[in-house]
């Protein structure tokens, strides 16, 4: 069997022509990787209304309270999959709120973890920064040995230049 994996840096999903894209992007793909998607938790059903047959995880980045007094809308993730996906997909609990996972197992029992990553930017200067890119690297660790997975895959958005020298 095989799956058809796409990830998306969506930078907000409040404009109508990106839920067209999405759906033109499932039409030949099995999951969806998405990110920066903008949404806050009470509008993480906007997958369903606007995608047909699909199941989906999401997570917000953005406290409501705090984004209704102040700020610009940031941050956020979920992973889509086709409601038809013949395999066994379980969404995983994740203890931070720049990422989501699912632990999706082949009919040929092979497990594979899926990790939807938003990270925030590897500054040097703002110690806040550093600690939470230090924390979702951590809750990754968590994941990858408690799914005991045959295969991982982290996808998204890393913030960082992996040329840059420390």
């Amino acid at each position: 069997m095989s799956m058809r994996i796409c990830t998306f840096n969506s930078q907000g999903l409040l404009n109508g022509t990106s839920w067209d894209y999405l759906n033109d992007l499932m039409k030949n793909n099995d999951v969806l990787l998405i990110q920066e998607t903008w949404l806050q938790s009470s509008q993480c059903h906007l997958f369903t209304d606007n995608m047909p047959n699909v199941d989906y995880v999401a997570v917000s980045a953005m406290d409501d309270a705090v984004l209704a007094q102040r700020g610009r809308p940031h941050g956020g993730c979920s992973i889509v999959w086709k409601s038809s996906l013949c395999c066994a997909v379980e969404p995983v609990k994740c203890n931070v709120n720049r990422m989501c996972a699912v632990s999706i197992t082949l009919p040929n029992r092979f497990k594979c973890l899926f990790c939807c990553i938003y990270m925030p930017c590897d500054t040097y200067y703002d110690q806040n920064n550093v600690d939470e890119f230090s924390n979702v690297l951590g809750e990754i660790n968590v994941l990858m040995v408690n799914q005991n997975a045959d295969s991982v895959v982290c996808a998204g958005d890393f913030n960082t230049d992996f040329r840059r020298q420390a």
